[in-house]
């Protein structure tokens, strides 16, 4: 009995606490939470400030205070608010429409469905000569399209051309849908880029009319695919530019230095001059005093400028990271010139909870190199909410003015040893110490000479 009581002590010393509760003045910076009275519990969006600020990534040097002083319990989880594309296209139904379009009749079905455009009269037409634009239904079509992609024939070496796209739901008021688009083929550099879509607004339209805006010659449209979203969710990103430098005038190499720790998802390469393409190695490592560099993506990157329409690449998705560094290595010989690129990261900002626990007002502190993970987090209690409670008992929270605490001795971490932990591991050992000596004895006892 007199065992399993110290070892009852012993695991009871080891899960309580052991440094003292930090103090909203033991941060380096605090911010305002703007509220509304009334719900138990409060989301707040994470502000790009406390990434700038916070010592630790997992952000756990962030806690909620409320008037008192006192902290209450917070969790943090990653913000999903907007909706994640996952792409399938469906062909649409296309039809021609000859310049004289009073000759023309459009035949629909019961269901909405063009069936066919036929001339009224019986002169014959090239059947890529003299049309005046594509009539494109999509009224089969349950959900709005994210963007039309175009097969295009017809095209020798290169294309660019402009279009107008409209939208009517009764083929006879149409409307703006992309007043000016751009649809290109491009050769160069010994690679095949190809620019084959406009991209839509969330307004769906039973019909579309397709119109050129230049000459396109013997360009034909053969085809059209509507690409839509499946329901899901995916992190509104932020953008952050870094600046790069080149540390090695002999080596196409450059370095990013991000002040903050954002979780980067996305990563953009900002060529310095047009009409470059080349192929790049996109590093990171947490700091400079990590001497491996990390491999993140590998992909080619082009910023083309044809005959007035700047096209580039889009962004590149990476790894979950927040490492600090970034290195960019062109591998193509011909390299990107005597300017160094910039880069921009694309991050999700997360949500912190928190319960409205005590009075008012609530302040949000963060930046403590000595911090650990926080205790009785509200996580446990948002898992067991569904989606209709959660909606019922949370409301939104806004960031108010920042202010200094502590300021940056904040972020120094403390090397010294506090006296509590000294008389938490010292009680330890006593105990081994005692329980060893008690098994000694009753080891003595039950073995006797």
């Amino acid at each position: 009995m007199m065992a399993k009581y110290w070892w009852t002590v012993l695991l009871l010393l080891l899960i309580s606490e052991g440094v003292p509760a930090l103090a909203r003045e033991d941060f380096a910076r605090g911010m305002a939470i703007e509220y509304e009275p009334g719900s138990p519990i409060y989301r707040l969006q994470m502000p790009a400030e406390v990434y700038e600020v916070a010592h630790f990534a997992d952000l756990r040097d962030v806690r909620v205070f409320n008037s008192e002083g006192t902290a209450v319990p917070h969790a943090i989880r990653r913000r999903q608010t907007s909706t994640l594309k996952e792409d399938f296209a469906t062909q649409l139904p296309l039809f021609p429409v000859y310049r004289d379009l009073s000759q023309s009749e459009i035949t629909v079905s019961s269901t909405g469905s063009i069936v066919a455009i036929q001339r009224l009269d019986s002169t014959y037409v090239d059947p890529h000569a003299g049309i005046e634009h594509y009539i494109i239904d999509a009224s089969h079509l349950e959900s709005t399209i994210s963007e039309l992609r175009f097969d295009l024939s017809g095209i020798d070496s290169g294309f660019l051309g402009r279009a107008r796209l409209e939208g009517s739901d009764d083929l006879s008021r149409w409307h703006s849908v992309v007043s000016d688009a751009a649809l290109a083929i491009m050769n160069y550099a010994g690679q095949r880029l190809i620019r084959n879509e406009i991209i839509m607004p969330p307004h769906h339209y039973k019909y579309l009319r397709f119109t050129w805006l230049t000459a396109h010659d013997n360009v034909r449209i053969d085809a059209v695919s509507a690409v839509q979203t499946r329901t899901g969710s995916r992190q509104a990103l932020n953008w952050t530019l870094l600046q790069g430098t080149q540390p090695d005038a002999d080596r196409p190499v450059y370095e990013f230095t991000n002040e903050a720790q954002h979780p980067v998802q996305q990563i953009e390469v900002i060529l310095p001059e047009t009409n470059t393409l080349v192929d790049a190695i996109i590093r990171s490592r947490p700091d400079a005093s990590v001497e491996h560099w990390s491999t993140r993506v590998s992909d080619s990157f082009y910023r083309l400028n044809w005959q007035g329409v700047e096209f580039s690449h889009d962004p590149v998705r990476v790894p979950l990271s927040h490492d600090r560094d970034w290195q960019v290595q062109v591998t193509t010989d011909n390299g990107l010139g005597n300017k160094p690129p910039a880069l921009r990261v694309g991050w999700a900002s997360s949500d912190v909870y928190f319960l409205a626990r005590g009075e008012g007002p609530f302040t949000l502190a963060f930046g403590n190199a000595n911090a650990g993970m926080p205790v009785k987090p509200v996580r446990a209690l948002l898992e067991i909410l569904d989606d209709q409670d959660r909606a019922e008992l949370v409301d939104v929270a806004t960031p108010g003015e920042s202010v200094e605490l502590q300021g940056r001795a904040a972020l120094v971490a403390d090397t010294t040893i506090p006296r509590e932990r000294i008389v938490l591991w010292g009680t330890l050992v006593l105990g081994v110490l005692i329980i060893g000596l008690m098994t000694w004895r009753l080891f003595r006892q039950m073995n006797p000479r």
